[in-house]
Parts: structure tokens; sequence; C-alpha cells
């Protein structure tokens, strides 16, 4: 029936096909007009090659659900207009475009075109108002985006990992989730400016980050107006810059005023973040109540694999001084709050401290986590010095009255790590609720 097509009248009755790839033992050969008669079908689902010699002339009009994995041609009939079309499923195709100007598929929610090696361009997305998702993962011949994406208000997850042809991406989308990692060829990136107020996750791994626009960086992670920005918005909740090759602390200290941010994927360079809490993540192997912890390094263990230390601290104000007039003396006390670390090891301190100060502004009764990750290119020591140590103490310390260090983590990250922490969240008890007019710094012993 399918392989010749058919003017039998019960074709207009198949409101189905499935045809699985299990079922031959060869690729099948269908004519042009292998769907003809079949006016009422509303759902097609094809996972097998197949051989279309002669095109393809005609596609059912009542199509909801259109899946044709590696499809054979490069493009869709020219008179394909499926208005009650939801999902067009084509991953893996020889399409070099979906289709030529403007059309009309109001219905359409989910395109999925990924792994579609010799797609160049996307289409007009004029005429798709209610497009959700958009899949084009490992569509390595896209060099552009469609300008039209900016006007899309519905959109949740775009995919463009591993487009490692795109060059340009229009300057305005509107969607929570977006994945340009492994695009590295990425020369012109929309302006964050106003533009992705609903973004929730951004993922811009192995991207170039000279080529990113500064107000994209700073709408990210903390521009001077962001404040106002966070109470109207849902703000980033996982941020992944992975081998993006930033340089140290190109990551700003007020990348705490990100209110619902769950997840940093960092690890060059450095990072803090401070944000309310009363735990240390389990993911922290060495823990200790008060201002120090001391870990014992295994032999070997700064190999090639070993790319930093990450430091965690739960701090407060002292318990006695918690009082009616701890604001006003908190405030008069000094200008500012500081709290520092120093890492040691059985060779000496090492070279480097940091530390981070608080604003004597600042009130703020609950306690609060602060998290540092520092690279090992951070350090002044070479790394034939690393190889003789065995074991690190890193102590944390305050100078004023009022603020206290009650637990501290401490771990070494190997690469193997970056993997385990995508399927982690570090999870705190509160959100964040103010600007805590935070300054990092660090400093020579």
């Amino acid at each position: 029936m399918v392989r010749e097509g058919s003017r039998n009248p019960g074709t207009k009755a198949i409101k189905a096909i499935v045809f699985d790839p299990y079922e031959t033992e060869t690729d099948p050969s269908w004519n042009s007009r292998a769907f003809s008669g079949m006016s009422n079908l509303e759902l097609l689902s094809i996972c097998s090659d197949v051989h279309l010699s002669q095109g393809l002339d005609y596609l059912p009009e009542k199509l909801r659900f259109f899946k044709w994995r590696r499809y054979p041609l490069k493009s869709l009939p020219p008179n394909f207009y499926p208005s009650e079309l939801v999902e067009l499923n084509m991953c893996h195709s020889q399409l070099l475009q979906l289709w030529r100007g403007e059309k009309i598929f109001e219905n359409l929610k989910f395109i999925k075109l990924g792994h579609s090696r010799n797609l160049i361009e996307t289409p007009d997305f004029t005429g798709v108002p209610n497009l959700e998702g958009l899949d084009l993962e490992g569509c390595t011949n896209l060099v552009e985006v469609h300008p039209s994406i900016g006007i899309l208000k519905r959109l949740r997850p775009v995919n463009l990992k591993d487009c490692f042809s795109l060059r340009s991406f229009p300057n305005t989308i509107s969607t929570e989730s977006l994945d340009l990692s492994g695009c590295s060829k990425l020369d012109k990136f929309p302006d964050a400016e106003g533009n992705m107020l609903c973004l929730s996750q951004l993922y811009l791994d192995e991207v170039a980050t000279e080529n990113l626009p500064n107000s994209t960086i700073e709408h990210l992670v903390g521009r001077p107006s962001f404040a106002s920005l966070a109470s109207s918005t849902p703000n980033i909740i996982r941020l992944s810059l992975r081998n993006c090759e930033l340089p140290e602390g190109a990551l700003p200290s007020d990348i705490g005023r990100l209110t619902s941010l769950e997840e940093v994927s960092h690890l060059s360079g450095r990072f803090d973040i401070i944000i309310p809490g009363t735990r240390i993540p389990e993911w922290f192997r060495h823990q200790n109540m008060g201002p120090s912890v001391r870990i014992h390094l295994p032999r070997n263990w700064s190999n090639n694999n070993w790319i930093g230390f990450v430091f965690c601290v739960v701090f407060g104000i002292h318990d006695e001084n918690v009082d009616a007039e701890h604001d006003s003396q908190f405030q008069e006390s000094e200008s500012s709050h500081e709290i520092t670390c120093q890492l040691y090891t059985n060779e000496g301190s090492v070279s480097t401290g940091f530390g981070f100060k608080i604003s004597s502004v600042t009130c703020f009764k609950s306690d609060h986590v602060w998290v540092r990750y520092v690279s090992n290119r951070s350090f002044k020591e070479p790394m034939v010095k690393w190889s003789s140590i065995n074991s690190a103490e890193a102590s944390f310390g305050t100078e004023s009255q009022y603020l206290e260090v009650k637990k501290c983590g401490f771990r070494a990250v190997y690469k193997k790590d970056v993997e385990e922490l995508r399927n982690r969240e570090l999870q705190f008890i509160f959100p964040p609720t103010q600007d805590l007019g935070l300054h990092f710094f660090s400093f020579d012993t």
C-alpha cells in the first residue's frame, strides 16, 4: 500500500502509520506519491532509511505529528501545508532547508532537526508564533539562525549545541534555555540588554568569550542595574562556561546577585559566590566545624587531571552580638568587615591568599555560605612544587568582632569532577534577598 500508492478508498481511513526499521531487512523504495489518498493521516512516524528516487510530491495536510528520521531529501514538498501540525521531528535528515520564505503553521510547537548535517539555515519563523521548542543540536553546517526567531514569545529550550559552523545569532531572543555549547566560530551573540530577561539556563561551553558583548556578560553576572531587574525576572539558574578560557577574575564579584543561581560551571581562573545558607554541600569531602580544615593528599594527587581547589565557608554574626543594637553597632564599628583565607602545606604557606569584604552598611542576621574556586594556574607556585606536597590546611580568619566562621570545607578538583558537578546542585536553605556590598580580593603572603 505505502510503497506504490493507492487509489483504494480505504486509504482515506488511515490515521496513523508507524514504520519500524526492524520490520524490514532491506531499505524500501517508495515512489513520489506514496502517501496519496491518505488525506486523513494524522500521525506519520518513519525510523528507517527509505529510498525516494523520484522525490516526494505529496504529504497529507492533516498531519499533527510528523517524524521522519533520516529523511532522504533536501527539502519538504513545496505544497506541504499541514495546518494542524504540532510536532515536526526530522533528526539525522538530509535537509538543506526546511522551507523557503514564510509559511503559516500556527499550531506547530516543536521543531527537531538535530544532527541534520547538511542544514545550512533555519526557516523563517514568522508564521510559527506558538513554537515552544527548537532543537538543532549537531547541525554542523548551520551558519545562521533566521532573525525572526526574535518574535517568538513561547520558546523554552533552544538547542544549538555543537553547531560548529554557526557564525551569527540574532540580536533578540526570548527563551528560558539557550544552549550554544561548542559553537566555537560564533562571532555575533544576542545583546542581553533587555532581550533575555526570561533566560534561566545558558550554556556557552567552548564559546570564545571575547565574542560576547559586554552587556551580555554583565547582564548575567551582575551589571549595576541588575538588582532592579532581579525582582521581576526569574534570572539564571544554571550558567555553564566550561572551556571558555576565561581570564583570572572574569566572573564579577557580584555574581551573588543572581538570586536564583543554583549551578555555575566555570572551573578556570577563579570565582566566588556568597549566598544565604547554613550548610556545606556533601560534595566537599573534607569538612570541619570552626575556622580551619586539613586534608591529606594522596600520592600523585597533583597529576595532569588536577585543575584547582574549591573552598566553602559558613559564616555569620556572633550569637552574643545579635541583639536590638546590632544593626547600629555593626554599621558604626568599621567601614567594612572581612574574612580571609590562607593555605598552608607541609612545605610551608602558599604565596597567595584571598578573601572578601562586606560593607558596614549591610545588615544581615542569617548565616551565609561563601564558595571560592581557585584554579591551579592562579597560584604562583610551579607545578613541580605541588608534587612534593602531601597535606594542606585552609585557615579562615577575621578581625571583626561581629563575624564568625562557623564551618568550612575544602577539596581538590579534578577534570572528572566536572561531570559529577553536572549532576549535583549546590542547594541552600534560603534564596538571597539582598546586596551584601561585597568585594573579593587576593593578596600575597
